[in-house]
């Protein structure tokens, strides 16, 4: 039965489910929702919207496939996206502000600044949502009384600034101004965010109701998430039918990429979300047609790109989504990637799976890494980190790190069937390489296998420059941990890989040392760590527990990194 995240025990205050239903088609109705688990059917309110459009789209009744479709109902006819995180102890009722302090930016103007231009430097090229010259053009104007300027802000403006200087600040080397480790600096503002979402799930004025505050519930959710693993919040829509790139003007194309990227942030949150904690994924990707976004430079400036959908075929043709198109984006291809992944996870959790679907999985991987651009490829050109372009290297890094995880998965599917089948599957497979990536499949323990990987892997580590680690994606890290708890497996696992044992060691090292700077500014990060330290106790879910982890979502991460690490066939059968 689907896990049903309106009946998530969340916390003692509710956070939102954010419906959007179309514009495009009369039903101009954005609904916020509060949980089930306030009352029995939780309370429901239904809002007009006035100028700025927000829906994804309206729903269509027949099943045609339009751009932006979304969901998958739950037991109360409800769509549900994704869980987040925060920590219980961390959450702010209405109750902790007077209404001037929270529609108030409580830090002076230039603080501000600071925050606002490091979001865009650090946080925007790993969360690709804000078109920076709208952004920046629509924020107050400097007044008479400078240190006024973010004081008495409407409701959704002072969301969207909570939620960035809630990522931002973990970055700011204005260390006098802060007294806390860098991941935590981000608290103050994101309670404030939670009691703003809070008082707009309440509000029944609909004038918040905006692209504005979707981002904002974005940002928050997105921090959330990346702090560390609980089931706190989620942002829930419709979608909306759009008309085809070629028959609208450059203006309306912008407004569209502004919702495509909407959209492709929250499936890579229900990704990480469902992957991370082993729930079924709330986005229905076979009812999607949203179009892959284009690159930063061509959206800011306001000039179109060809690009195209996921292919809603399944992975046999998804693979190929961009192959024939102008976008070389190396985010766009990432979220293809991330498809794929999603794939062989919802392949892999089945009880009956199908080797049919593996191969088909394992062949579609094989065809994504020998169809990728030249500029997206493991060459050390395509590598050469600088501040000023570390975005799409971040991506490159990001999307390889994918394609392993789409292999580890895929081979732990096989070698499950294998043991079912008594071996007959394993002798079957043949190997098969890429210039970047591996995608062996042999005899032997899940360890070894994840071995093969992992010398691919760690690759892939040596061309990352250090300094731009933390400024990837935070949610990277759950592709990131396996490898590491296999790694630090005996020696005797990886020897038929890695002979020289001192230089297995420092690879073992290596990954572990891309969590610990992870884990300096994402609380995420500091998990991962956590995890691998309590592998080798005794009680490792007691352990886990102990530092304030909640077992609905260490059981299925830690099963997989002990299968990992051990070899053991019992956790995938």
């Amino acid at each position: 039965m689907p896990f049903d995240l309106s009946l998530s025990p969340l916390g003692p205050e509710p956070m939102f489910d954010v419906y959007f239903q179309g514009l495009t088609q009369g039903a101009d109705q954005y609904r916020i929702f509060t949980p089930g688990w306030l009352g029995a059917e939780g309370a429901e309110e239904t809002h007009h919207l006035n100028q700025t459009p927000i829906s994804m789209a309206p729903s269509i009744g027949n099943g045609t496939v339009v751009e932006g479709s979304l969901g998958s109902d739950d037991v109360h006819g409800r769509r549900s996206f994704a869980a987040a995180s925060e920590p219980a102890e961390s959450v702010h009722t209405l109750a902790s502000y007077d209404k001037p302090d929270l529609f108030s930016i409580d830090i002076p103007p230039a603080i501000a600044e600071h925050l606002l231009e490091l979001y865009f430097q650090k946080i925007q090229p790993a969360l690709p949502l804000l078109h920076r010259p709208r952004f920046l053009a629509s924020l107050p104007a400097a007044g008479q009384v400078e240190h006024q300027r973010y004081q008495n802000l409407d409701l959704e403006s002072a969301l969207l600034l909570n939620g960035i200087f809630a990522l931002a600040a973990r970055f700011s080397e204005k260390t006098d101004f802060w007294t806390c480790e860098p991941k935590m600096r981000g608290e103050a503002f994101a309670k404030k965010a939670q009691a703003l979402c809070d008082l707009g799930s309440r509000d029944e004025d609909e004038d918040h109701l905006t692209m504005k505050y979707l981002h904002g519930c974005i940002l928050l959710t997105y921090y959330q998430l990346s702090s560390r693993p609980s089931f706190r919040a989620w942002v829930d829509r419709d979608s909306e039918s759009l008309p085809p790139d070629a028959q609208i003007s450059v203006e309306d194309w912008c407004d569209k990429e502004e919702r495509r990227r909407a959209w492709w942030v929250i499936f890579q949150m229900d990704n990480f979300a469902s992957v991370i904690g082993a729930r079924p994924f709330s986005l229905d990707m076979k009812r999607s047609d949203v179009w892959l976004p284009v690159s930063d430079e061509a959206w800011f400036d306001l000039r179109p790109v060809g690009s195209a959908p996921i292919s809603s075929k399944g992975p046999a043709a998804a693979w190929r989504s961009l192959l024939d198109t102008e976008n070389k984006d190396a985010y766009a291809w990432y979220l293809v990637g991330n498809f794929l992944l999603r794939s062989a996870q919802e392949e892999f959790e089945k009880r009956d799976r199908s080797l049919g679907n593996l191969k088909i999985l394992q062949s579609a991987i094989h065809c994504f890494c020998l169809s990728l651009p030249p500029n997206l490829r493991m060459k050390s050109k395509n590598l050469d980190f600088a501040e000023n372009s570390f975005r799409d290297k971040n991506w490159i890094i990001a999307m390889h790190f994918i394609i392993h995880s789409n292999n580890i998965i895929v081979n732990l599917g096989l070698y499950a069937e294998g043991l079912k089948n008594q071996g007959s599957i394993m002798s079957d497979v043949s190997p098969v390489q890429d210039e970047s990536t591996s995608l062996e499949m042999s005899a032997g323990s899940p360890a070894q296998q994840c071995g093969k990987v992992l010398r691919d892997q760690i690759s892939v580590v040596r061309m990352w420059t250090p300094d731009f680690i933390a400024l990837a994606s935070p949610f990277i890290t759950a592709a990131i941990v396996g490898p590491a708890a296999a790694h630090s497996a005996d020696r005797s696992l990886l020897e038929s890989d890695v002979r020289d044992e001192a230089l297995a060691a420092l690879d073992g090292n290596l990954l572990d040392l891309v969590l610990r700077r992870f884990s300096e500014y994402w609380g995420i990060g500091q998990f991962c760590l956590d995890l691998l330290q309590v592998l080798d106790t005794a009680e490792p879910l007691e352990a886990l527990k102990l530092k304030g982890y909640p077992s609905t979502w260490v059981q299925s991460i830690l099963k997989r990194a002990q299968f990992l690490k051990s070899g053991s066939s019992r956790h995938v059968t």
